[in-house]
């Protein structure tokens, strides 16, 4: 199918029909604009319809946004911070008897938080989409980045319940009663509640789909659309064929592949290890960044390999009360090139830094941009960190099981957003340290080595395709205990969208399908990676060295060679070390 080619990790799995396709393609219409408030509550005509942003960026001409945040409210003082999160706390309280907006009940308590999260002033109209909505936006808009959700509050609420948003942009009147409008098409609302900000009425509706997008994730749809969508995007709605209720629940978001039977997929024996080689590529728009270093790359590689041997650091819950799941996945990620002496010149690391705008701003919603710079799909595990993304994207990646080996697309992408450190060493620019520790690339390795979302498939029992992952109805973006399918959500999991402090680790039926589908569908790269028994010792990475060195419960022995010395950047000593492990 040519479409699966085209689209990118979970959603190459998701969009396999005409019917997604449809409903797809009514997220994009709807998202672009949307009337404040059913027809009995809409007020005179603020102005004529703006002009919106297109695929090819076309500057907009709306009203600039002017409103104020969380940050706003501190600064005036306690009695404004406290009155602006009961506000949201009233308005969550009122979509969470809604039980099909639990997911948007969970988006408006992430949001409250946030320095970023909007000021409800004045009363008016909030529109939240369903959780259907919720999971048609998911399939086009992969890992997003979560500081958006503020900015996407406030494209959906409407002061006074007027037609202009929060936001500033204005939307039109041409639909019925009960309805609102999209920039195509009408959206369905039904009255969800009432929420109270200081002493005023905030009416919450519930919608079919999304009323408001924030700009970047409206421009990578739109752009997907302009790859794949042919002409599509603009045909009215209606013209559209929609699946019915039954059609959505027998179509798979998953595809069945060698490894999807779980419960048969044997153990993988102890005296295996991957050690896969892998190599970094940074796209910048500009010919330095300076924000990013050569050794803020190795402390990634590094901590990947400590995430995938099972030794990764989070925070302990209150409702932790048993064990979580951090299993050996026995693969390591090496950036060094073997049977290299590191000069001045050359630390003999796969680093490279390339000016590439296209691939630096639109790598997530034009993948060949980044493809291109994977020389070696054959040889080596691609990671493109993706320097001044324009997609509000934290990371994406390709199925190996539905892409052919040898393929460039079989690439991961990364928002350096989600690099290690990079947020927390450039305070300058105040970004959500919530995703510095490095687990993007960690949750993106994985798609890449054949592991789909804890979430996928909703509460489907075998939606992940591994048995002992509890299933989750839509992601988690905090770290709270939830149930959203009778047993706990699995919010430490790496397949997750928790934040990094939260993410753990994988389980063992992770482990075992990931080891399949990599030794099956890229047998030649998974044999290059495959070390066994007397030859482990002698080839352990660099990565799994610095991960030895920590302290861990029930870690074999460790002896060290004697270092090679070697000069590095900024005038300072490298030292490397030879690692052998010793297993009783």
């Amino acid at each position: 199918m040519v479409l699966r080619c085209l689209l990118t990790s979970a959603a190459c799995a998701a969009v396999v029909s005409r019917g997604v396709l449809d409903d797809a393609v009514g997220l994009l219409q709807t998202s672009q604009g949307a009337d404040g408030g059913t027809p009995e509550e809409r007020t005179a005509e603020e102005g004529t319809p703006d002009k919106r942003t297109t695929a090819e960026g076309t500057p907009e001409d709306r009203v600039i946004a002017n409103y104020n945040t969380l940050a706003d409210s501190r600064k005036a003082g306690k009695a404004d911070a406290a009155a602006h999160v009961a506000a949201y706390q009233s308005v969550q309280d009122a979509i969470g008897r809604v039980e099909t907006l639990s997911h948007s009940a969970h988006i408006m308590s992430y949001v409250t938080d946030l320095e970023g999260s909007p000021d409800l002033h004045g009363g008016g109209c909030l529109y939240m989409p369903s959780d259907e909505a919720w999971a048609q936006f998911y399939r086009l808009v992969e890992h997003p980045y979560p500081p958006l959700f503020a900015e996407l509050i406030a494209h959906s609420y409407f002061p006074n319940c007027s037609k202009k948003a929060l936001s500033g942009e204005k939307r039109r009147t041409e639909c019925p009663n009960g309805h609102v409008m999209g920039h195509d098409s009408c959206v369905k609302v039904n009255h969800a509640g009432v929420g109270h900000v200081k002493g005023l009425e905030v009416q919450v509706f519930e919608t079919d789909r999304h009323v408001g997008l924030p700009s970047k994730w409206k421009n990578h749809i739109n752009t997907l659309w302009g790859s794949w969508g042919r002409g599509l995007i603009m045909q009215p709605l209606d013209n559209l064929t929609h699946r019915t209720a039954q059609d959505q629940a027998d179509t798979p978001t998953t595809m069945k592949d060698k490894c999807s039977k779980s419960w048969k997929l044997p153990e993988v024996p102890a005296t295996k290890m991957l050690v896969v080689p892998t190599q970094f590529v940074v796209c910048t728009a500009v010919p330095f960044h300076k924000g990013i270093t050569r050794d803020m790359l190795k402390d990634q590689a590094r901590w990947m390999t400590s995430a995938y041997r099972g030794r990764s650091t989070y925070t302990k819950m209150d409702f932790d009360h048993e064990e979580l799941p951090q299993v050996d996945m026995q693969i390591e990620f090496n950036l060094r090139r073997e049977d290299c002496t590191p000069t001045a010149g050359d630390d003999c690391y796969r680093i490279e830094f390339v000016r590439d705008e296209m691939c630096a701003k639109h790598a997530f919603s034009k993948k060949e941009t980044a493809a291109r710079h994977n020389k070696d799909p054959h040889g080596l595990f691609t990671i493109v960190f993706v320097g001044d993304d324009q997609s509000g994207v934290l990371g994406m990646a390709e199925f190996p099981q539905l892409v052919m080996e040898g393929n460039k697309d079989l690439v991961v992408r990364v928002s350096i957003l989600g690099l290690r450190t990079f947020s927390s060493k450039n305070t300058e620019l105040h970004m959500d340290t919530h995703y510095d520790e490095g687990d993007t690339a960690v949750h993106e390795a994985g798609h890449a080595l054949g592991l789909y979302h804890t979430f996928e498939g909703g509460c489907n029992l075998d939606g992940d395709q591994v048995k002992d992952t509890h299933p989750e109805a839509l992601p988690n973006f905090d770290c709270s205990q939830k149930n959203s399918c009778g047993n706990s959500d699995p919010v430490h999991n790496f397949m997750d969208y928790s934040p990094d402090t939260c993410m753990s680790g994988f389980t063992e039926i992770q482990k075992r399908r990931v080891w399949c589908v990599f030794e099956n569908y890229r047998p030649h790269l998974f044999h290059k990676s495959l070390k066994v028994e007397e030859d482990n010792a002698a080839s352990v990475s660099e990565p799994a060295a610095a991960a030895a060195s920590e302290e861990s419960v029930g870690a074999p022995a460790v002896t060290v060679d004697e270092p090679d010395v070697s000069p590095s950047e900024g005038g300072a000593t490298e030292v490397h070390v030879h690692v052998h492990i010793h297993k009783d």
